[in-house]
């Protein structure tokens, strides 16, 4: 039956005709990670690769995240999701409709890409242990471009094994695989997935929420007294360069279009699925109110949490390898800076093989690269405020990304 009756509401199935639910045997239940109880969810996972996911809150008039999954699976041929089966609302007595959560099917996978990538950087880290004693220039005290070709140097690939180098193959591929989830998001023929124009409207509010989150970060980096000051000082000075380096976003027109994205991209939202890979969890970042996540975006948000994702595999790497190797620690902060800019550089790279004549992104290079940077600078912001608020212990990550990305676009 695709209907549970109950005392003050109802169950109802909706079930999309082309899909077939043949569950297999229970296996287990997750109950999401996440501190946000706007997010928070329960998964019941069963043989066969479907899982049914339950979430906390409920949510009226649809769920931007299972929209976006369903679109996917219905009028593309995109086929590095999920399956989509259905969706389970709730019927209250009163007759009022809420979505209760959603049945998926996924391919086989080995987990997500970041314990996989998290597991590569130390594997790199401990490498150059066995190599001979060598220091590498920290390559972000130059100025030098995410998309530069020349980033990916001899120096770097070189010393690479062949899994270093297949590691390499990966991230590009995701590149194009995001470039492909973009693209087919910009041409989904549904409601609510056409693309929008980036005017100066939305190049202003841009601008305009860049410069409070700058503001606001600063004040809270310099009133913070924990650990890490010493680290936050190196950059304080660095708050109106931040503001400058925005300017353009009102003072040129930047062609480009505002399509639905992920929302929340990030090495965990992407399983691989031992060549390939599979995005999950279209449901967005949770400080975001669910009519926000309909909103169309630039995709370089997507792309910049990628980047700022990859930035965190390297440094959380590193201080589980400083755990064995404590004296090595502070050698090792150039490696990780060059393994990052290598990897995103390939993501990158991948990701505009993919996306360069499909109108949504600028045609201009420089405008390209510019947003990259801005939005990466957005992401490492808005880490810094959670961190402090939090007072978490992974705060020293986006205090030195934000020093690295600075000195990329600093003259």
């Amino acid at each position: 039956s695709n209907e549970i009756k109950g005392k003050r509401g109802d169950l109802i199935i909706e079930k999309e005709e082309k899909f077939n639910i043949e569950v297999q045997e229970y296996l287990d239940t997750r109950i999401s990670d996440t501190d946000d109880s706007n997010l928070k969810f329960i998964d019941l996972n069963y043989g066969g690769g479907f899982k049914i996911r339950f979430y906390r809150k409920l949510e009226e008039a649809g769920h931007p995240g299972i929209e976006t999954l369903r679109a996917l699976s219905l009028y593309s041929s995109f086929k590095y999701i999920p399956e989509y089966i259905g969706t389970i609302n709730y019927k209250s007595s009163g007759g009022s409709m809420h979505v209760f959560g959603f049945i998926e099917r996924q391919a086989p996978n080995e987990g997500n890409f970041w314990k996989y990538m998290t597991d590569a950087c130390i594997n790199h880290y401990e490498r150059r242990i066995n190599l001979e004693k060598e220091t590498v220039e920290d390559i972000s005290i130059r100025k030098k471009d995410l998309l530069d070709e020349n980033l990916l140097d001899h120096e770097f690939t070189s010393k690479c094994d062949e899994m270093e180098l297949l590691n390499l193959d990966l991230m590009e591929l995701l590149g194009k695989r995001t470039g492909e989830l973009h693209s087919t998001l910009a041409t989904l023929p549904a409601e609510g997935f056409e693309p929008d124009n980036f005017d100066s409207f939305y190049q202003r509010s841009l601008y305009q929420s860049n410069r409070s989150l700058t503001r606001n970060t600063f004040r809270l980096m310099q009133s913070y007294q924990g650990p890490e000051k010493t680290g936050m000082e190196e950059i304080l000075d660095r708050e109106e360069k931040i503001i400058s380096y925005m300017k353009p976003l009102i003072e040129q027109r930047i062609n480009a279009r505002k399509i639905r994205i992920h929302g929340d991209l990030n090495l965990k939202r992407v399983l691989l699925t031992g060549k390939d890979f599979l995005f999950i969890n279209f449901e967005g970042q949770p400080a975001i109110a669910s009519s926000a996540k309909r909103l169309k975006r630039s995709p370089f948000r997507d792309i910049a949490g990628m980047i700022g994702s990859t930035y965190f595999a390297a440094h959380i790497s590193l201080q589980k390898f400083g755990h064995t190797f404590p004296e090595e620690v502070s050698k090792y902060n150039a490696f990780a800076n060059r393994w990052w800019l290598c990897m995103s550089n390939k993501f990158v790279r991948g990701y505009l093989l993919t996306t360069g004549k499909n109108g949504f992104l600028p045609q201009d290079k420089k405008q390209i690269s510019y947003l990259v940077n801005v939005y990466v600078i957005e992401k490492m912001l808005t880490e810094i405020d959670k961190g402090i608020t939090r007072n978490a212990s992974w705060l020293k990550i986006p205090v030195e990304g934000l020093r690295v990305i600075t000195n990329l676009i600093t003259e």
